[in-house]
């Protein structure tokens, strides 16, 4: 990529930050460097000449990479729309402001996000270089097309084929693709499906009625000997009854069907609202993010062109080698009179359990495979409770990590909001909040 040639290396420094160094013939320019820092939440904000001489130091805060977030979650179709639309709105952005779109970074591994409320930021590098639109416009696309193939989507087919019939035109015009996929409506998409299933019973009832009613009636009316030779008054009358029968049986189970999908649609949308304030209140999903970021490695190769050495959040992890109170007695040569104390590995095992919403009962999870669900013979951890399937959910441990799956149950198994797709495994981490059909629940690790 020419115009990402003025970078000589990128990483991260495992504190939040990640680092640009500008060739040492480029230069920075300040009016760029301005626009960075006063943008408000469009840009990561920059810190100039930090460490070394042409060194820009982007604060990353508690957002993690967008490649991190799309293959470790399950986006509904809201949450995707949303993604895709600052990301479009964020680069045109740049050119309104004057800025050159060629120099910002259109890579899945420096594009942040907020875990929770999906708010996009992007790293502009503000050296003086031509634009070169062309190039921007072609990473744009192609950072549409990854972000497509590694996100999984609840219901979002139609959607995704917009993007993707949108994103393939040639001579792409941001602008258009932007407004392209502001203008699908998911609202009128859910009623164009209820309205589908309602006009699709109507027309159903309809030929029932017409085959089994209308047709025999008229036929006797009108004496027709095919017909009253095997169809009297008596029988229609018989099918008539059968027919409202089963008329108010359909409409019945139309109506459970519908306040089923209500009564789901109600915990997605509490589930969203809770969760949301609970984050905004508290500082656990600082300390989640800080926890992910840690322990991430990232592949940091933007450019085919250029090589970059990124620098791996380990090496300037120094929480990992400082010594924890509970780790004091595994000391190994403790009195033996060597000098030096080495310390164990501090990767201890430790305690999972869940914990009801409101309530200081435990349930700890004390088997490799901890199935949660109505049946008392199957289940390890039984909730009485009609919305609860049989075998409705299971907690895996495997090498220590925690794994949550959603064995095909009716009303599902939600994981910070987001409903897990069935016989799919999803990480958990300590305070996870967990609802298990309307069961709300919070995962721990002692």
């Amino acid at each position: 990529m020419e115009s990402l040639s003025f970078i000589n290396s990128i990483g991260f420094t495992g504190d939040n930050y990640v680092t640009v160094t500008i060739n040492s013939n480029d230069r920075i320019d300040d009016y760029q460097f301005s626009i960075v820092n006063s943008s408000g939440n469009n840009l990561i904000n920059c810190v100039k000449d930090r460490y070394e001489v042409n060194c820009l130091l982007y604060y990353i805060e508690n957002f993690i990479p967008l490649k991190q977030l799309a293959m470790k979650n399950v986006f509904s179709l809201e949450d995707f729309q949303k993604l895709i639309e600052q990301i479009s709105e964020l680069v045109l952005w740049t050119r309104d402001k004057k800025l050159i779109m060629s120099n910002t970074i259109l890579d899945l591994d420096y594009i942040f996000v907020d875990k929770y409320s999906y708010e996009v930021k992007l790293i502009y590098i503000p050296v003086m270089s031509n634009d070169h639109v062309a190039f921007a416009t072609e990473s744009f696309q192609d950072l549409i097309k990854k972000i497509v193939n590694i996100s999984t989507i609840n219901n979002a087919n139609e959607f995704i084929g917009l993007v993707l019939a949108n994103i393939n035109t040639q001579n792409l015009d941001i602008v258009n693709f932007k407004k392209n996929i502001s203008s699908f409506s998911i609202e009128n998409e859910n009623v164009s499906n209820s309205n589908k299933r309602i006009s699709g019973f109507i027309i159903s009832i309809l030929i029932i009625g017409f085959c089994c009613i209308c047709i025999p009636l008229i036929g006797n009316i009108s004496k027709i000997s095919i017909v009253t030779n095997y169809i009297n008054y008596q029988a229609i009358m018989c099918f008539s009854f059968l027919f409202i029968f089963g008329t108010l049986l359909a409409l019945t189970f139309c109506l459970i069907g519908n306040k089923k999908e209500k009564k789901v649609n109600d915990i997605e949308q509490n589930c969203t609202n809770s969760y949301s304030y609970e984050f905004e209140k508290s500082e656990i999903g600082s300390e989640k993010l800080r926890e992910n970021h840690k322990n991430e490695k990232y592949d940091s190769t933007i450019s085919k062109n250029i090589e970059y050495n990124p620098l791996e959040s380990e090496q300037f992890d120094l929480e990992s080698r400082r010594v924890r109170k509970e780790d004091l007695k595994k000391i190994i040569n403790k009195g033996t009179g060597v000098g030096t104390q080495i310390l164990l590995d501090d990767a201890v095992e430790r305690q999972a359990y869940i914990i009801k919403n409101g309530l200081n009962d435990r349930v700890n999870i004390d088997k490799s495979n901890f199935i949660i669900g109505r049946d008392k013979s199957i289940s390890h951890f039984v909730i009485m409770k009609s919305s609860i399937s049989k075998q409705h959910a299971t907690i895996s441990n495997i090498e220590n990590k925690y794994y949550i799956t959603d064995n095909g149950s009716s009303n599902g198994t939600y994981l910070n909001c987001i409903r897990l797709q069935h016989n799919k495994r999803y990480e958990l981490n300590d305070k996870d909040n967990i609802i298990f059909a309307d069961e709300n629940y919070q995962f721990r690790l002692k």
